[in-house]
């Protein structure tokens, strides 16, 4: 190797390119020198060059698996329908999504000025009851879905009106499974 080569490499690097390439062009550069003749110790460090790439590998494979189990609870298509007028309730609907391999209890939801409550719709003897939900968890691996007629936020006590155009920020508290929060837009009662 010459060493208008090595100063062109070891420019590239202080430019911008990565350390690796760094550590690769110093490392051919000594190790030949400090190694000899004898090929062994190349073969040496070439095994344990090859062993941390496995390393750093595996270590990257466990710090995405800690990431995606953290946040294996999720929420999607969030909405709340505007007031209608004079009232100080509303309804939210979603998609809760637990992509964990736990059970998740919802414990609790709140939002500022408003107390927040699960609700589900009921067919009982031909007849539509709603009550409150207390003990509300997503399974391992499933999803459900609040909608018309079925699951829905109840916000009651509203500080304000809610007008479509507008968000509404919600926490909810999963025990074990973490905590979510979330912007709920407000839309109109058609949109719902």
């Amino acid at each position: 190797m010459s060493s208008g080569l090595r100063s062109k490499r070891l420019t590239k690097n202080e430019g911008g390119a990565l350390n690796l390439s760094f550590i690769e062009v110093n490392w051919a550069i000594v190790i030949p020198l400090a190694a000899g003749p004898n090929l062994n110790e190349m073969t040496w460090y070439s095994s344990v060059m090859k062993l941390n790439v496995k390393i750093i590998l595996l270590s990257l494979l466990f710090a995405l698996t800690a990431c995606s189990q953290e946040s294996g609870i999720s929420i999607a298509d969030p909405k709340i329908r505007e007031t209608l007028p004079g009232q100080s309730l509303s309804a939210g609907y979603m998609v809760v999504v637990n992509n964990s391999a736990e059970n998740c209890p919802l414990e609790r939801a709140t939002a500022p000025e408003a107390l927040v409550e699960i609700h589900q719709h009921l067919h009982n003897n031909g007849r539509m009851q709603m009550r409150q939900v207390h003990d509300f968890v997503v399974r391992a691996g499933k999803q459900v879905k609040f909608e018309p007629g079925g699951y829905h936020l109840m916000l009651t006590k509203l500080g304000h009106p809610l007008k479509a155009g507008a968000e509404l920020p919600l926490t909810f508290y999963f025990g074990e499974c973490g905590v979510v929060e979330i912007i709920f837009p407000v839309v109109p009662l058609a949109d719902s």
